[in-house]
């Protein structure tokens, strides 16, 4: 397992792994400050190892919505190459978290909620990837705002452990099912061209095809049942003649 993100996710690791009881190796890249162009970018050797049996965990764009250019847009596009580009892989991705330090109509905070509607759209087509959402409870945030608080990190760990435990039953589930042979033998019996029949068969456009056919045994059985179906029963008893019912058949 991999967790890739800003400050948001700083101890995560640690927290997460408690609450695993399976046996789950966790490395985690934390990168305070950063962007979400240079989160996307980072350990790109080690990611292409991962299989179908890992699972990444990103967050990325606190960073970016701070500033006064933002667009949102750019942000879900690296996402989506991301996704993209490491698409045999579970992915875990975290939307941006509420600045509370910020006004609830300040232009940050309408960026944050435009790309977080937009990413819950478009995740929606991608099997291998899940939303998680941050906390919008205020307590789980500092007196600050920005960050989220110790027990906000608490219930931010029991949400991703939850949903990497539901990533592994349904990898269990996918698993494919052996399938059994037929009891009944089989031989094969192959048209050749020298087949009487090719040419109509030809005319039709069906080309010489591999014709599987019941063993001698079975043959042998199907043909008994045919012969004695096919005998006709005499029956030496005496027919008697239908009587007719009279009017007060009832009394």
């Amino acid at each position: 397992m991999k967790i890739i993100g800003d400050s948001h996710l700083k101890g995560s690791a640690t927290r997460i792994n408690q609450y695993l009881n399976t046996k789950f190796g966790i490395c985690s890249l934390i990168k305070p400050g950063a962007s979400a162009n240079k989160l996307v970018f980072s350990q790109e050797k080690e990611l292409k190892c991962l299989g179908k049996n890992d699972v990444i965990v990103i967050n990325g764009g606190t960073n970016d919505t701070d500033k006064p250019s933002c667009k949102e847009n750019e942000i879900v596009v690296l996402m989506i190459y991301f996704i993209q580009k490491y698409n045999n892989t579970n992915i875990i991705i975290v939307n941006i978290p509420h600045r509370y330090d910020l006004a609830n109509a300040a232009k940050t905070n309408f960026c944050i909620q435009d790309y977080n509607s937009k990413l819950n759209k478009i995740l929606k087509a991608f099997k291998h990837v899940t939303l998680v959402e941050m906390s919008t409870n205020r307590r789980h945030f500092t007196k600050h705002g920005f960050h989220i608080n110790n027990s906000g990190k608490e219930w931010f760990a029991k949400l991703i452990a939850t949903q990497i435990e539901m990533l592994i039953q349904s990898t269990k589930k996918s698993e494919l099912v052996i399938p059994l042979n037929w009891k009944v033998e089989t031989t094969t019996l192959n048209i050749t061209p020298d087949n009487k029949h090719e040419n109509s068969m030809l005319s039709i456009g069906i080309d010489p095809v591999e014709i599987l056919i019941p063993s001698t045994q079975t043959r042998n059985n199907l043909n008994n049942m045919v012969n004695e179906e096919s005998i006709r029963r005499i029956s030496s008893r005496n027919k008697k003649v239908p009587i007719t019912m009279t009017k007060n058949f009832l009394w």
